[in-house]
């Protein structure tokens, strides 16, 4: 987008400044019509096909946040939702919107809502100095872009999200392109000996922008000075006389591209996301599809409706309050790309691979044994659900899963703790605020681990109803002892603190009973970095750590097991798809970490630990998943459970918090 920038601030700011030239004056009015007729008839069509497409290929909260998304896009604001979502931890793991791009058409029209008036200022004031109108527009420009290019550097430091989406930090660029706008007199002075060798240039720049700009770069501030800089050379090249000796630039496919570049824009990121949703393996044949489909799409969207509402005899006809019909010849050319479009979009649904889904080599997790009658029950409805080939009514509803589907103590209650403050007078006012159960109960249970084991916190509260519960969670953060760092790379030596501080206080509480459970994902966290067998080895001594502690404070001490990771109907269930195409097999990491916690548990021999086999309350044997069990979404976001499906566990879970009854 950085390129379209410079040449949209080039193209809309010399058109302006030729027409202040031309009749002494700027329209205000014509300037926006234009810009309406521009812009809105395609982006309106791409819209709605969108939403329309999306009915279909996404679940329903899914296009709930579709719906929102084309409303803001709509208004050309879309760039300010993508701000506040994406600093949203609980959407962190939200897909990316299929309507995502058009964070930049709102930059673009936010921008020029502004524009034409500056310029009038600037113009305005020179007239009164009795300046160089291009001069002092060059200058004013050039202002504009260096105050925008410093803030920029500074929110990508400080907040690179809103760097990247809000207008303020990229306004710069659309600037520079209005600075080579003003000087385009002087710019086309530039010798034709130069403008081939610059052009090459441009190119060149713009290619080691595009391989070495990645994902650790800052960005847009200041590595986005790369495509600025090759479009501007470009731009300079071209200022005035053609140039044709560059072919990537001036062959006919790339200038046919050229034009219809906006209806391209506009397609190719629904197509992509929505196409991605039926071939998730992103594979040669959805490459091909995709490629197609957004091409005829683009074409139809160029031809048939961006072009001839911007054309002098529409414009006519419309004034005249005639309104000229297409020819027969472009309406049946229009009804065969729309056949076409049809056709492509119906082989997409039609060849979408059926989903394969292949569990890692369970060993001890799937073994058989005896299992008690609430066990039998589940293991049925697991069965049952994985055969199901028609999606029933759940609850909760999909389109309240997601952050809206975690368990109230975490959500409502603040019950997991975010790490910011680790004294200990913070962590006992924190602990005291999450007490439940009955306060003076005769019993005492710890609760105790990262965001899993507060998503476990219901069941334990159902089948523990008159205990006092104690819950010592902290986000991120596992109860086994070994040191990990944050999501995003971040050293988080807050972890090991609270745990160091969360160990002294179990022991100070002498309860009858400790819960753990820790997220499989933590074993990709490890701040020694390892992974695979190493890490599972480093796993299984922080296993035994655990154990030792705990085993010494408390009369029993439960470690549980994580959900495997699963397809949530929230991630899933859509009009296209049904149960079968959502299951999920367990996989290595889940079985290497639950093997380590195996070992761990058993080499401390100690007769008060008990480690449940809780892979069949989610999944089958053979380490098949399904995303739900009975009428149940059991998993919020395929990981926590939500509130209904923990309350579930609770028959399962009790015997091996009390014992035998």
């Amino acid at each position: 987008m950085d390129i379209f920038f410079v040449i949209s601030g080039y193209l809309i700011t010399g058109l302006l400044l030729r027409e202040y030239a031309r009749t002494g004056r700027i329209s205000f009015a014509d300037f926006y019509r234009r810009r309406l007729k521009r812009t809105v008839p395609a982006a309106f069509l791409a819209i709605c096909a969108t939403v329309g497409a999306g009915y279909f290929v996404l679940t329903s909260y899914q296009f709930g946040q579709l719906l929102q998304d084309a409303g803001w896009s709509f208004g050309f604001v879309s760039n300010w939702r993508f701000i506040s979502v994406g600093t949203d931890y609980l959407h962190a793991g939200d897909a990316v919107s299929a309507l995502q791009h058009f964070w930049s058409l709102a930059v673009e029209e936010q921008f020029y809502f502004v524009w034409p008036a500056l310029l009038v200022t600037i113009l305005l004031v020179a007239r009164w100095r009795r300046w160089s109108p291009q001069k002092a527009v060059g200058i004013g420009i050039a202002v504009v872009a260096i105050v925008s290019f410093a803030w920029s550097s500074y929110e990508t430091s400080s907040s690179p999200t809103s760097a990247y989406f809000a207008t303020p930090s990229r306004v710069w660029e659309l600037a520079v392109g209005g600075v080579l706008a003003a000087l385009a007199t002087q710019t086309s002075k530039v010798p034709a000996v130069w403008r081939t060798p610059m052009s090459w240039v441009g190119i060149g720049v713009i290619g080691i922008a595009a391989l070495r700009i990645n994902t650790e770069s800052a960005f847009p501030a200041p590595w986005a000075i790369l495509p600025v800089l090759g479009a501007a050379l470009i731009l300079v090249a071209g200022e005035g006389h053609v140039v044709r000796d560059v072919y990537p630039l001036t062959n006919p496919i790339s200038m046919y591209v050229g034009k219809i570049s906006y209806s391209l824009y506009l397609w190719h990121y629904p197509v992509i996301i929505l196409g991605a949703k039926l071939f998730p393996d992103r594979g040669i044949l959805f490459l091909t599809l995709s490629g197609i489909l957004m091409l005829l799409l683009s074409v139809f969207s160029y031809h048939w409706v961006e072009e001839p509402l911007r054309t002098r005899a529409w414009r006519a006809s419309a004034r005249s309050g005639k309104f000229q019909r297409p020819t027969r010849v472009s309406l049946s050319r229009s009804l065969r790309l729309l056949t076409a479009v049809a056709l492509v979009a119906a082989a997409m649904v039609i060849a979408r691979p059926t989903p394969s889904v292949s569990a890692a080599n369970l060993g001890i997790l799937g073994s058989k044994a005896p299992m008690s009658a609430v066990e039998a029950t589940r293991a049925a409805a697991v069965s049952a659900a994985l055969t199901s080939t028609a999606w029933p009514e759940l609850t909760p509803d999909p389109s309240l899963l997601g952050d809206k589907g975690f368990v109230s103590e975490w959500i409502k209650d603040g019950c997991l703790h975010g790490g910011a403050d680790i004294s200990d007078q913070q962590n006992v006012e924190f602990a005291e605020h999450c007490i439940y159960g009955n306060p003076n109960g005769a019993h005492v249970a710890v609760l105790f681990g990262d965001s899993i084991g507060i998503s476990y916190l219901p069941a334990l509260r159902e089948a523990l109803p008159d205990w006092r519960i104690e819950v010592l969670t902290i986000g991120q953060c596992p109860a086994v002892f070994t040191s990990v760092v944050l999501g995003g790379g971040a050293p988080y030596p807050v972890c090991d603190q609270y745990r160091k501080w969360a160990v002294a206080r179990i022991a100070g509480i002498d309860p009858d009973l400790v819960v753990t459970a820790s997220s499989t994902l933590s074993i990709e966290r490890l701040a020694s970095g390892l992974r695979g067998p190493a890490g599972y080895a480093e796993w299984q001594v922080g296993t035994q750590d655990m154990v030792k502690a705990l085993s010494a404070s408390a009369a029993r001490v439960v470690v549980l097991d994580p959900p495997p990771l699963a397809r949530s109907p929230q991630s899933c269930a859509t009009r296209l798809t049904t149960p079968q195409d959502c299951v999920a097999g367990v996989t290595t990491d889940f079985v290497g970490v639950a093997n380590a916690q195996r070992a761990g548990v058993d080499a401390v021999n100690a007769m008060n630990v008990i480690y449940p086999k809780t892979l069949g309350w989610f999944c089958s044997d053979a380490g098949l998943c399904p995303p739900y069990i009975g009428t149940t979404s059991v998993l919020a976001d395929g990981m926590h459970l939500t509130e209904r499906g923990s309350r579930e566990l609770a028959p399962l879970l009790k015997p091996y918090l009390v014992g035998p009854e």
